[in-house]
């Protein structure tokens, strides 16, 4: 018994300590301000080095010393309005959740803090919500990073998701 959880002690800790390549595939990188926004997320998220943001591949890769640190670099990511799908070598990462209970709807509501540097990201966000169910207006402030989200009965985690898959992260902000 005493090796068997000797070993389960080792797995544990041997998953936090996994340094490796984080890589992000599928964010909205379509301007030079939107490198220079994705750069000045992780700069200073300690614990990682190498970082290459890449405009035409739409990726971000980086060295993590471990999956913590990776997982808080994706969460900066997340927090300056960029998303995509992460991984630390065959390990998936999961961008922080969205808050929202599933099922919620709204028939308007704004996600605040979504990266809107340019035209080029106002348009992304429209086509990225242009097939949510019961969205009939979209409307995106470069000076705030709000996007405004009209509709009927619009599901408030699928708006979201949609625009995760686009490359955009944003918080929700149903008041």
């Amino acid at each position: 018994m005493r090796y068997v959880l000797a070993g389960l002690t080792i797995c544990l800790f041997s998953g936090l300590a996994q340094a490796g390549d984080v890589t992000v595939k599928g964010v909205h990188l379509c301007c030079g301000k939107c490198v220079t926004g994705a750069t000045d997320a992780l700069k200073d998220v300690n614990g990682i080095t190498g970082l290459n943001v890449d405009k035409d591949a739409g990726s971000i890769i980086f060295q993590a010393e471990n999956s913590e640190v990776a997982q808080n670099a994706l969460a900066e990511l997340a927090k300056a309005g960029f998303a995509g799908r992460a991984t630390l070598g065959d390990e998936k990462l999961k961008l922080p959740k969205i808050g929202v209970k599933k099922g919620t709807t709204c028939n308007e509501f704004s996600i605040k803090d979504v990266h809107l540097c340019c035209g080029g990201c106002v348009n992304g966000v429209k086509e990225a919500l242009e097939d949510v169910e019961g969205i009939s207006e979209v409307n995106g402030d470069m000076k705030t990073g709000i996007v405004t989200v009209k509709g009927d009965n619009v599901d408030v985690r699928k708006t979201v998701q949609a625009l995760r898959k686009a490359g955009f992260n944003g918080t929700p902000d149903l008041d």
